[in-house]
Protein backbone atom coordinates (compact mmCIF):
# COMPACT_ATOMS: atom_id res chain seq x y z
CA UNK A 1 0.00 0.00 0.00
CA UNK A 2 1.25 3.84 -0.75
CA UNK A 3 2.00 6.12 1.68
CA UNK A 4 0.99 9.34 -0.02
CA UNK A 5 2.00 11.51 3.64
CA UNK A 6 4.83 14.09 2.63
CA UNK A 7 4.73 13.22 -1.04
CA UNK A 8 5.70 9.61 -1.09
CA UNK A 9 3.68 7.40 -2.96
CA UNK A 10 2.86 10.23 -5.87
CA UNK A 11 3.82 9.67 -9.52
CA UNK A 12 5.97 12.62 -11.41
CA UNK A 13 4.28 13.51 -14.15
CA UNK A 14 7.05 12.10 -16.48
CA UNK A 15 6.82 8.46 -14.46
CA UNK A 16 2.63 8.18 -15.43
CA UNK A 17 3.36 9.02 -18.73
CA UNK A 18 5.13 6.03 -18.94
CA UNK A 19 3.05 3.76 -17.27
CA UNK A 20 0.11 4.86 -19.64
CA UNK A 21 1.17 5.83 -23.04
CA UNK A 22 0.96 2.43 -25.38
CA UNK A 23 3.56 2.71 -28.46
CA UNK A 24 1.62 2.35 -31.53
CA UNK A 25 1.39 -0.94 -33.14
CA UNK A 26 1.36 -2.41 -36.50
CA UNK A 27 0.93 0.37 -39.66
CA UNK A 28 -0.30 3.07 -36.81
CA UNK A 29 3.42 3.00 -35.53
CA UNK A 30 4.07 4.96 -39.08
CA UNK A 31 1.61 7.77 -38.70
CA UNK A 32 1.50 10.61 -36.83
CA UNK A 33 -1.46 12.13 -34.50
CA UNK A 34 -2.87 13.67 -37.48
CA UNK A 35 -3.51 10.34 -39.87
CA UNK A 36 -0.21 11.47 -41.99
CA UNK A 37 2.53 9.04 -43.12
CA UNK A 38 5.42 10.06 -40.68
CA UNK A 39 7.95 7.43 -41.01
CA UNK A 40 8.01 4.99 -44.51
CA UNK A 41 8.99 1.55 -43.09
CA UNK A 42 12.33 0.67 -44.40
CA UNK A 43 10.97 -3.17 -44.98
CA UNK A 44 9.77 -3.79 -48.75
CA UNK A 45 6.84 -5.75 -47.80
CA UNK A 46 5.76 -3.15 -44.73
CA UNK A 47 6.46 -0.53 -46.99
CA UNK A 48 3.85 -2.17 -49.59
CA UNK A 49 1.16 -2.80 -46.92
CA UNK A 50 1.42 0.83 -45.88
CA UNK A 51 0.97 2.53 -49.34
CA UNK A 52 -2.08 -0.41 -49.89
CA UNK A 53 -4.19 1.15 -46.22
CA UNK A 54 -3.67 4.15 -47.43
CA UNK A 55 -4.86 3.32 -51.10
CA UNK A 56 -7.90 1.49 -49.64
CA UNK A 57 -8.74 4.82 -47.32
CA UNK A 58 -8.11 6.97 -50.45
CA UNK A 59 -9.69 5.52 -53.40
CA UNK A 60 -12.94 3.50 -53.98
CA UNK A 61 -12.32 -0.01 -55.08
CA UNK A 62 -11.47 -0.14 -58.96
CA UNK A 63 -10.71 3.83 -59.02
CA UNK A 64 -8.07 4.18 -60.96
CA UNK A 65 -6.37 7.92 -60.72
CA UNK A 66 -3.24 9.67 -62.67
CA UNK A 67 -0.23 10.67 -60.72
CA UNK A 68 -1.01 14.39 -61.42
CA UNK A 69 -4.76 13.68 -60.56
CA UNK A 70 -3.68 11.95 -56.56
CA UNK A 71 -1.23 14.94 -55.99
CA UNK A 72 -3.71 18.22 -56.86
CA UNK A 73 -4.67 19.33 -54.27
Amino acid sequence: MCDTRAGRGRLSRATLHRLLWRRPTGLARFFDAGGRIAVYPSNPQLRAELLASVARSALEPGEVLSEKQTTAG
